[in-house]
């Protein structure tokens, strides 16, 4: 049946009438993967995923028989490969790693080795291990937790315990380790876990438990300067040794798992930088703890590994081995296609912008870049995508139909769109396509026109 949306930008708005034909099914599962090879069964493991690469990195662990590990794995999306290196880090436990995309380096930090506790840092290269010897490094510690802050080019790390259990915050510049002093700092902590949330450019915290020792289910930001605490409505239940990861697609940090004094969870949450949404997934798996979570962005899932049953009556409690993805069955996309003419400074980009992919009930947005200066930049909309050469400028293709087209306002050398989709689950699964476009003096043809290339747009559902 005809449904009507309205699209607005820059103060306008826009009256649109089509048949959806969405699918009207949204929601998560978690997917029990079938690598042909996979890691021993562990926990106390950790694992970062390298998007330079485009690789998941597993380190160490602890065996069902409580011997504490060496091996390097990686995951390609499809299998496991056990990686040989001249170089390695001592057998650890209880360390922690994230990837350093600046750098290109998946760094690790801390743990336990068979000697005793370590400050040791180390950096995986796709082929080797090296370690670093900072001037500046915190004191060791396990059960510490770490996240790589995109914006700033830093690995923060905040907690842990060794002896004591700590509340500092220090960040990881690819040279030194740099300890941080603000104004005020989530109580001393050990077994927490940290995402970076990129679309609000905060390291959000969650849980851990404290040197009394009570179990925490607290939240808090750290913004580069100072912590901030939370107080969401709805929040999970105070935890610890769970895992948390930020979907870059979903633009929500990711929860699952871990337990309390007692009970282990099996439940899974997001934060959407306001609170804290219970997921229900159409496949749940069995609780766990002191798994290892990290966010493949290329195929936009959650992947965890390993882990180990929490408050088994079993001594050893089941030790997992099994690879699992939390996903979309309705996910919003955005996948781009063919090729832009070139202007006065080059072809224009166009990309999701702010990390708003179009999923029904939020707002989307999309930027154009690389745009020449003073230009008119104008962005059209179409429903079918077509292949048009345009003769009256040299190079350019009209790469689908232009059903609407919007004036956009020029910001340096970007515009950006903004629309607000309806919560209308008619409308998942529709598509519809973008192609940037900007008018200024000079370029490859009479006109000064230059376009980007054209993307086509799928309405997911959360």
């Amino acid at each position: 049946m005809p449904r009507t949306a309205i699209v607005g930008s820059c103060g306008l708005a826009f009256l649109l009438t089509f048949t959806a034909t969405g699918r009207g099914q949204g929601g998560v599962a978690w997917q029990q993967l079938n690598p042909t090879n996979a890691p021993p069964a562990r926990r106390l493991h950790a694992m970062a995923y390298d998007s330079g690469l485009d690789r998941m990195v597993l380190f160490g662990g602890e065996t069902p028989a409580g011997s504490t590990l060496q091996d390097t794995w990686e995951w390609d999306g499809t299998n496991w490969l056990q990686r040989l290196p001249a170089t390695s880090p001592p057998p650890l436990r209880r360390h922690k790693m994230a990837y350093d995309a600046a750098r290109g380096r998946t760094v690790l930090f801390g743990g336990t080795s068979v000697g005793g506790h370590l400050n040791e840092t180390w950096a995986w290269d796709g082929t080797d291990w090296s370690r670093h010897l900072p001037p500046a490094s915190p004191p060791a510690r396990f059960n510490h937790a770490l996240a790589y802050d995109s914006v700033r080019a830093r690995i923060v790390l905040f907690g842990g315990m060794a002896g004591q259990t700590f509340a500092d915050t220090w960040e990881w510049d690819g040279a030194t380790w740099i300890q941080r002093t603000p104004a005020q700092a989530p109580a001393a902590r050990r077994n927490h876990a940290m995402a970076f949330d990129a679309a609000r450019q905060r390291v959000t915290l969650f849980g851990g438990i404290d040197a009394t020792p009570v179990v925490l289910g607290d939240t808090w930001e750290w913004d580069g300067v100072n912590w901030m605490r939370s107080v969401p409505t709805t929040s999970p239940a105070p935890r610890r040794m769970h895992g948390m990861a930020w979907n870059a697609a979903r633009r929500r940090v990711v929860l699952f798992g871990g337990g309390d004094t007692a009970l282990g969870f099996s439940d899974t949450w997001e934060w959407d930088g306001v609170d804290w949404l219970r997921r229900v997934p159409t496949v749940t798996p069995s609780s766990r703890a002191r798994h290892a979570m990290a966010y493949d962005s290329v195929r936009s899932r959650v992947i965890v590994f390993g882990g180990s049953e929490y408050g088994s009556p079993t001594s050893p409690p089941p030790y997992y081995t099994n690879t699992l993805a939390y996903v979309s069955l309705s996910p919003a996309s955005l996948a781009s296609y063919g090729t832009g003419c070139p202007g006065s400074a080059g072809i224009p980009t166009l990309g999701v912008a702010e990390f708003r992919l179009p999923w029904i009930g939020d707002t989307y947005a999309i930027e154009l870049g690389n745009l020449p200066a003073g230009c008119f930049p104008l962005l059209a909309l179409g429903f079918n995508q077509t292949s048009i050469p345009i003769p009256s400028l040299p190079g350019c293709t009209q790469l689908h139909t232009a059903d609407l087209a919007l004036a956009l306002p020029l910001n340096g050398n970007a515009a950006t769109f903004r629309a607000a989709l309806p919560p209308d689950p008619a409308f998942v699964g529709w598509q519809f396509y973008l192609q940037g476009a900007a008018l200024s003096a000079g370029g490859n043809n009479p006109l000064g026109a230059t376009s980007s290339h054209a993307a086509k747009a799928t309405i997911g559902m959360r």
